[in-house]
């Protein structure tokens, strides 16, 4: 999954759209991304920190 979030973010966005305000693309990345997120906050996601890939 880190995989799919480094190419959305570095593929699919502009750095324009890392810091203009716009709810229509935070409600697509929270759509797309809120599985990760909530395993993220029950600390599910510590193996990412084993190499620099995630």
């Amino acid at each position: 999954m880190h995989q799919q979030i480094i190419k959305f973010w570095f593929e699919e966005l502009t750095p324009q759209n890392w810091f203009e305000n716009n709810p229509e693309l935070d409600k697509h990345i929270a759509s797309r991304f809120a599985s990760v997120l909530e395993q993220a906050a029950r600390c599910e996601l510590f193996n990412w920190r084993d190499s620099a890939q995630g």
